[in-house]
């Protein structure tokens, strides 16, 4: 993690081409501020210091202007920069940053669609939109706050329009009758699986089929994805579910990702954009959260 803290300094690091030294920052966060913040929190729960608290807790306090956004990406930025690191270690800064997250996603719910649209903030168009990649941000995050009724809505609504009868998942789909260009992908398919999973484990047996479902498709599949981070987060999916297969497969692929990390602490192959070798902080944060629940490094699923 010092590398990443050294090449971003204040800050938010995004991706970076590992054929060029320096990361692709932001100043705000863009979607996936909440998982370098979500990193800086695991740091400190696994080496216990409380230097890393407070840096963890001051980067925390940086996420607030993103309640502001309109996305259901600020699941992602709430529910893995505040609401987990408030489960973990119970800090205050966290828990009112993970509130203001909350209130502000479910304000978000949309009655006429059933779930929380993509939103607007990352497109240009204004077609209404679903889609799978902040399902388990909203599940914790909601769950978290006590607002089980909507994740257990929007959860149900997503599995309906996103995942066929063989367990497959198309990413996004239009809820105005539009064509969708968003095609089946690898880290896709992989935040669906760990969405449901986490609503099976947050909202009860009623979502357990879906997560399963897709969870076969994937080992059936693809079993050892090029993206890395899609296989880091179908990793914390497979160790999300409550069977020992399930649990076995989510060790394996956690230890073919342990050998991806080299001495430096890098883990490469994330797909970004254009780019096919990438290291991007969500799969760095997934690998290193699923590493920590590997070796019993973490009491409770951080995630």
């Amino acid at each position: 993690m010092e590398h990443i803290e050294r090449e971003s300094g204040a800050r938010f690091p995004l991706y970076r081409d590992t054929q060029r030294p320096s990361w692709t920052t932001t100043a705000r966060g863009s979607w996936a501020g909440g998982f370098w913040v979500g990193l800086l929190w695991l740091r400190a729960v696994v080496w216990g210091q409380d230097t890393h608290k407070a840096v963890a807790a001051n980067w925390t306090q940086r996420l607030l202007p993103r309640a502001e956004d309109d996305t259901v990406t600020r699941a992602m930025t709430f529910g893995y920069g505040a609401a987990v690191p408030h489960r973990l270690c119970g800090d205050a800064t966290a828990a009112k940053i993970a509130t203001a997250g909350a209130r502000a996603v479910a304000t978000s719910f949309d009655p006429r669609w059933g779930l929380i649209p993509v939103g607007t903030a990352f497109t240009q168009d204004r077609i209404p939109r679903a889609g799978v990649d902040a399902l388990a941000g909203v599940v914790t995050l909601l769950s978290w706050a006590g607002q089980t009724e909507l994740a257990d809505r929007h959860t149900a609504r997503l599995a309906a329009l996103c995942v066929d009868q063989a367990g497959k998942v198309c990413a996004e789909v239009s809820l105005a009758g539009a064509p969708s260009d968003v095609r089946a992908w690898d880290r896709g398919h992989a935040w669906a699986m760990l969405g449901f999973a986490v609503a099976a484990n947050h909202l009860g047996e009623a979502h357990l089929g879906v997560a399963t479902k897709t969870a076969e498709w994937w080992l059936t599949h693809r079993p050892l994805p090029d993206d890395t981070s899609a296989a880091a987060i179908a990793a914390a999916a497979l160790l999300t579910l409550p069977h020992d297969r399930y649990r076995s497969a989510g060790l394996a692929l956690a230890d073919r990702l342990a050998g991806r990390i080299d001495v430096n602490g890098v883990l490469a192959g994330g797909h970004y954009a254009d780019l096919n070798s990438a290291e991007v902080i969500w799969g760095t944060y997934f690998a290193g959260c699923v590493l920590a629940v590997a070796t019993g490094s973490v009491a409770t699923l951080p995630w």
